[in-house]
């Protein structure tokens, strides 16, 4: 399970997982344009105050699956 907040965000999006390896973080803008990635375990902390306002996704890959969830800048 993947938990994206606060949605809508404003200045930090909180990445936390339920899997207990590493996972690829990939933040997309409407467009489907990689705009960040990185490597987590179990959690992180992103900031997105110098994104534009608008709806992103955030997709989040490991060996076996793939996580896709949508947020919103404002």
């Amino acid at each position: 399970m993947v938990h994206v907040s606060p949605n809508p965000v404003t200045d930090a999006i909180h990445i936390t997982t339920d899997l207990p390896k590493k996972c690829e973080v990939s933040l997309l803008d409407i467009y489907g344009r990689i705009i960040y990635t990185a490597t987590i375990l179990q959690s992180a902390t992103i900031d997105v105050d110098n994104f534009a306002d608008g709806v992103y996704f955030l997709g989040v890959k490991t060996e076996d699956d793939k996580v896709v969830r949508q947020w919103v800048k404002q």
